[in-house]
């Protein structure tokens, strides 16, 4: 979503740094990973299955 929003804003512009680009697709790949990784992260934490593997 994000890349597509700066796609869309700059459209029908010249990209004035095109390395920035594909940079902000990784990044946005990887927040959605590591929002994936969180959630099951607290999800764990709520059914108590992590505090068992902690102690």
């Amino acid at each position: 979503m994000v890349l597509a929003k700066c796609l869309k804003d700059r459209q029908g512009r010249v990209l004035e740094n095109p390395v920035c680009y594909p940079q902000i697709g990784t990044a946005a790949t990887r927040k959605v990973t590591l929002r994936a990784e969180r959630d099951a992260v607290y999800q764990a934490m709520e059914a108590g299955r992590l505090l068992e593997k902690v102690i």
